[in-house]
């Protein structure tokens, strides 16, 4: 069901071009909309009011009813990278002002269903960002994975994420997509490594330059990857690992990020250790959630203090949407993730470390081992705390990985044999 605001003029051509879907209501004044929203159990609303009034009217509406999806049709003003992120912080869609109604019938005919059940929502009293996360459900979020630093482990955090949350949906049954951007060029493992995609595949961030404004998803779906194994719902999108980091502007990064929104429930982005980069600044500033990663370096704190945190304000970065992630930790080491929150100033932390864990090279360099560690080796330690992480970041109920059988038979072994070390 859709709802339908805009002038006379606006309204008219939308309803006038046979638009497939039942529309459930229309306003042409934004007072009728404001009532509309209030009222109507419509999950889908099209904002065509002109110039900066329909900005600002989708915008402000999206903030508050976080439960509907709003699409903006831009009518007199220019799409900006400024408006486009802005409109993606909110999770406005934008979409074309002449052509809405078939921009629509795209949306509408390519989205999974919403497993939400229909009818009156309550507005939220102000926008929390947090608040975009709904138990049982992947739907519309933003997942930015950073660190100041190359080798803390982000790019097996966001490929492990990716995968154990498709994993999750694919197992519950539900048609939810889930897509990760490798965003860092030049990166010494790339997050196609992770999940076993082939090196020669021609898909990458680049050959989206050539993409039209909002196409549809037999496009969209040729100019990603599809990742091999088991999980139908997983796609990746790899970076030009050829080019330098500055041919991935600001505007490209946006214009591919509004266009998976379009199409994925779930949307996770390895980045570039280089906050000045725009593609890397523009994702950070639009994310639903930041996680950023740490090691439990001193250096490593101080300079993630210094080169991100503190100046944060000055990015446009929310502070409210970063999750501190320690990894990499060791028993030697007595950094708790509590701890860093603490010298970061109170910003909430994962409260699980993630451990080193030899599991998960010896994965990655294994050829036969079938996928992420999360899922070809669920019951090591980085897989465990990886899953919790999901379902923390999510807000989803995560299985905990069944032990695996040799792992049943160490315990054992150790229950009737104290101190005895058993060989496979």
């Amino acid at each position: 069901m859709l709802l339908v605001f805009g002038d006379k003029d606006f309204t008219s051509a939308f309803l006038n071009k046979g638009f497939p879907y039942p529309v459930v209501g229309v306003a042409d004044d934004t007072m009728a909309a404001t009532a509309m929203l209030q009222e109507s159990p419509a999950r889908e609303v099209v904002v065509g009011f002109p110039g900066t009034e329909g900005v600002e009217f989708a915008l402000h509406a999206a903030a508050l009813y976080r439960d509907r999806r709003f699409y903006l049709a831009l009518g007199g003003l220019k799409p900006t990278a400024g408006l486009y992120a802005r409109a993606a912080a909110r999770g406005v869609s934008i979409i074309s002002y002449q052509a809405a109604a078939a921009d629509m019938a795209r949306i509408l005919g390519s989205t999974p269903p919403d497993p939400r059940p229909a009818g009156k929502q309550e507005p939220a009293k102000a926008l929390n960002m947090a608040g975009a996360v709904t138990p049982g459900s992947l739907k519309r979020q933003l997942v930015a994975v950073y660190s100041v630093k190359g080798g803390a482990g982000k790019t097996a955090i966001a490929a492990n994420l990716a995968a154990c949350a498709a994993a999750w949906a694919q197992g519950k049954g539900l048609k939810h997509r889930v897509v990760l951007v490798d965003g860092d060029i030049g990166g010494a493992k790339t997050a196609g490594d992770w999940l076993r995609v082939p090196e020669n595949v021609t898909q990458n961030l680049l050959v989206w330059q050539s993409l039209p404004g909002l196409p549809g998803w037999d496009v969209v779906e040729k100019m990603l990857v599809k990742v091999p194994g088991n999980i139908d719902n997983l796609y990746f999108l790899p970076s030009p690992q050829q080019a330098g980091a500055e041919a991935i502007s600001g505007e490209l990064m946006v214009h591919v990020l509004s266009v998976l929104d379009q199409y994925f429930d779930l949307v996770v982005v390895d980045l570039s250790t280089r906050v000045e980069d725009d593609a890397t600044l523009v994702t950070l500033q639009t994310a639903t959630t930041i996680l950023l990663v740490v090691t439990p370096e001193i250096g490593v704190i101080k300079r993630t203090e210094s080169r991100f945190l503190k100046p944060a304000a000055r990015l446009q970065v929310n502070l409210a949407s970063i999750l501190v992630v320690l990894n990499r930790t060791n028993p030697k080491v007595p950094f708790k993730p509590a701890d860093i929150a603490a010298q970061f100033g109170g910003i909430p932390a994962f409260p699980e470390a993630i451990p080193e864990d030899d599991s998960v090279l010896a994965c990655l360099n294994d050829p036969g081992a079938g996928g992420p560690v999360v899922l070809a080796r669920p019951g090591c330690a980085f897989a465990e705390k990886i899953t919790a992480l999901t379902g923390s970041v999510l807000g989803l109920e995560m299985a905990k990985p069944a032990a695996s059988r040799k792992n049943k038979l160490l315990a054992w072994l150790g229950r009737i044999t104290p101190g005895r070390q058993a060989a496979f």
